[in-house]
């Protein structure tokens, strides 16, 4: 089903299951390179750029993408705002992605998280906790209220980029962390 963007719960569901892997920092070793390799997306939430391995994956013809996130001192809007939008835009054609920080415990999980909550509207909780969550508890993120409106917001813009008159992330935190 190539162009969904709308609520077709199942076909997000099913795309977030099967096609949206999250793992801890790939190698690119001869065993794992194969495994890499069959994503058509590669999207790294770590503050580590591997450019040898990101110049292997575009040789090969792999999309990579870096929105760098550190633990310290809160997780950038802003990338997780470039990171969903890089789902959104493969979930609607149907593309494989490869979504990592260096454990895959907590940055790409809270994405992962934050793209769920988007598409649903609703907090996963199948994998036991939520990092989305936790890292609003941790002072990581803005508070639920404001995150669920910026992600909300979020999903408004994917669905019709012409309400932010082209400054996107600057129109999202006016909307929805700054009101």
């Amino acid at each position: 089903m190539v162009g969904n963007t709308g609520n077709n719960r199942s076909f997000t569901m099913d795309w977030i299951n099967h096609s949206l892997i999250v793992s801890p920092h790939p190698s690119l070793n001869q065993n794992s390179a194969k495994i890499v390799y069959q994503f058509d997306i590669v999207i790294n939430v770590s503050d580590l750029l591997d450019i040898e391995q990101d110049k292997k994956l575009t040789d090969r013809g792999i999309q990579s993408f870096w929105f760098p996130m550190g633990e310290s001192f809160g997780f950038p809007l802003e990338n997780i705002y470039g990171a969903m939008s890089v789902l959104w835009l493969a979930e609607r054609d149907n593309k494989k992605v490869l979504l990592h920080c260096i454990a895959g415990r907590n940055r790409s999980v809270a994405v992962a998280d934050c793209y769920y909550f988007l598409r649903t509207g609703e907090h996963r909780q199948d994998r036991g906790g939520n990092q989305l969550l936790q890292n609003i508890k941790d002072n990581q993120l803005p508070g639920i209220y404001r995150m669920e409106l910026f992600l909300e917001n979020c999903k408004k813009l994917f669905l019709n980029p012409n309400i932010a008159d082209q400054a996107y992330v600057d129109w999202l935190k006016r909307e929805s962390i700054y009101n």
